[in-house]
């Protein structure tokens, strides 16, 4: 294998002080890929600027499309048609037989040749002005309503692939087709299923007979665990035998949930396809069992008497949720459904809501500072694949299109247009970050993402101003209301000891419309009903009843929220935290009681 890369001019002899060890892999068709263990080499690799779209996003993405037709494009060895730097080449190296080589092309192991290769082909598919598509990495995807369609799509996407020095065998080309495989999922109509091979394999698996059989069975059953309701509960008995301190042991309770999540396996349903529109209601249902929470979302659409299942979720309790009372355990399934079946909504072209909305203003407020200040170039940091993917790829094919998906004007079309206005004159590069990140493994990248986060929580409808006057003043409302909603001094000082600079005018506007400091001096003037008594002794602000409620954990790992209650007023101020601990009410006491309403 060597020697025929070699021949190639894929790999060839070096003498380097770098050395990683090889780690063959077997391919499906038999053969082996020549792969390195690049462990150590990804952990010292500095982040880049760019992502490989997420696979379950591509697949929202796709059962949106509700095609009759199909057709798939696997470039034939992607990464080998990619040169390496030669000054990159000596960190590469790897030994065989005493001998060391090198790559001379984009190796695989390493944790940014994905991204490479992926940027490249799109790069080269936007260049050549390709017909709708989506692609993940080297896989590429078409759709239609006709055979024909799908043909000519799939032929002019190849023409433009060869063209770019990209190989396509003839064998990796498949349809057009009513049915088809891409990203290792069977798709119909715009439905996604199991593949009848995958649900024979895993029907047909004995059961395990140590940990590392029983880890390989919930591996390959994983994947599919959108299509089973209930998924968590069924397969927990099989993970209490696949635990370190456990050992193994397989009883009835195991042999039940084996032979039941086979059933399932077998049973599952299709899933979309998704549908858009003001006539479609998506319903999500949710529950909170002994074992655990689930819940699935559905899709009601005009015209037809059942319901379209578009995935179910489940999870077991954590910790202490299984001592939450019944009704907590709701709002917990409830708050966790929500997040999971937004996923859905964000995934699919042309379509958003008001987060997304708000992150837009924070782009348009970003490119026109870095025009302003006459930046070469912006990095934009989101956690939004909305956002990110229409700033990769769509936002050209939505120029071309008049701004229309199916004759209907895109969401938030005015925003879009006047994005591409800016980034036609301004170099940006896009990095989309995973939100769900503990502060432990999180880097400079993430940080930076939560920053325009924190700036993108402000109403919309409150940053919908004459673009002069929009930046400033969504600085100091972000400013006014991260220092702890302070006075017009205080506000200034926060933001110019953070480097921003606004003016009093500003800052006094803000204050003056900011609903939360009305509420307060609306709440120092009233009166509660059980004022008096051992209350009425104390001045505005000297007491304060304080206590602990519990929360369904949040992106940062805060499961607590310290409640402060104002005595003479019934004025509460809340403030998350993970742990209920002493040091935390003084935090909260300092951050969210003296900031904002003095010290007595």
């Amino acid at each position: 294998m060597i020697r025929e890369l070699e021949s190639q001019g894929v790999v060839s002899k070096t003498h380097s002080p770098f050395n990683s060890p090889i780690w063959p892999v077997r391919k499906s068709d038999g053969e082996w890929r020549l792969t390195v263990d690049y462990r150590a080499l990804n952990e010292v690799t500095p982040p880049l600027s760019a992502a490989v779209p997420d696979m379950l996003e591509l697949q929202y993405e796709l059962e949106s499309k509700a095609a009759k037709w199909y057709a798939t494009i696997d470039i034939a060895n992607a990464f080998f048609s990619i040169p390496l730097a030669a000054e990159c080449r000596p960190q590469f190296a790897f030994t065989w037989r005493g001998v060391q080589y090198t790559w001379n092309r984009l190796p695989q192991g390493w944790k940014h040749s994905p991204t490479i290769c992926h940027g490249l082909i799109q790069a080269a598919l936007e260049k050549g002005e390709a017909p709708e598509h989506l692609q993940y990495i080297d896989d590429i995807i078409v759709w239609g309503n006709t055979a024909m369609v799908v043909f000519e799509k799939g032929e002019k996407i190849i023409h433009i692939l060869l063209k770019a020095g990209f190989a396509i065998k003839q064998s990796k080309v498949k349809g057009p087709a009513q049915e088809i495989h891409f990203l290792g999922v069977k798709w119909q109509d715009g439905r996604q299923q199991i593949p009848t091979e995958v649900i024979n394999k895993i029907t047909a698996m004995s059961p395990p007979t140590s940990k590392k059989e029983a880890q390989a069975f919930l591996g390959a059953i994983g994947f599919w665990r959108m299509h089973i309701p209930e998924y968590s509960q069924i397969v927990s008995p099989l993970y209490l035998v696949t635990r370190k301190k456990n050992d193994f042991h397989w009883g009835p309770e195991q042999q039940q949930a084996f032979a039941q999540i086979k059933q399932e396996i077998a049973h599952a349903v299709a899933l979309g396809p998704v549908r858009t529109g003001p006539e479609v209601k998506n319903v999500l249902y949710s529950a909170a069992g002994n074992n655990g929470l689930s819940w699935s979302l559905w899709q009601k659409v005009p015209g037809e008497t059942r319901g379209r299942p578009l995935g179910f979720w489940s999870r077991s309790y954590r910790g202490s949720e299984a001592n939450y009372t019944p009704t907590e355990k709701e709002i917990l399934a409830a708050y966790e459904g929500v997040q999971a079946a937004s996923e859905v909504a964000q995934a699919t072209e042309g379509e958003g809501g008001s987060s997304q909305l708000a992150e837009l203003k924070a782009v348009q407020l970003a490119l026109d500072i870095a025009e302003r200040e006459k930046w070469p170039k912006l990095y934009l940091y989101t956690d939004s694949w909305m956002v990110a993917n229409a700033l990769w790829g769509w936002l050209d094919r939505w120029k071309k299109a008049n701004w229309q998906r199916r004759g209907k004007p895109i969401w938030a079309a005015d925003e879009w247009k006047d994005i591409a206005t800016w980034v036609e004159k301004l170099p940006v590069k896009v990095c989309h970050v995973d939100a769900h990140v503990p502060k432990s493994r999180a880097n400079e990248e993430h940080q930076n993402n939560e920053q325009v986060d924190q700036a993108a929580k402000i109403e919309v409808s409150k940053i919908d101003l004459d673009w002069q006057h929009k930046g400033e003043l969504f600085l100091a409302r972000w400013a006014h209301d991260a220092s702890g909603h302070q006075g017009r001094d205080a506000t200034y000082k926060w933001a110019q000891d953070r480097g921003v600079d606004l003016t009093m005018d500003s800052i006094s506007q803000v204050i003056h419309d900011c609903e939360t400091c009305a509420a307060i001096k609306q709440a120092k003037r009233v009166k509660p009903l059980w004022y008096g008594g051992r209350w009425s002794k104390y001045k505005y602000g000297e007491a304060w009843q304080i206590d602990y409620i519990t929360l369904p954990q949040t992106r940062q790992g805060k499961r607590y929220v310290l409640t402060m209650v104002e005595a003479t007023t019934g004025w509460l101020e809340t403030y998350p935290v993970p742990h209920a601990t002493a040091r935390n009410t003084i935090l909260g006491l300092e951050k969210q009681i003296l900031w904002r309403h003095g010290t007595p």
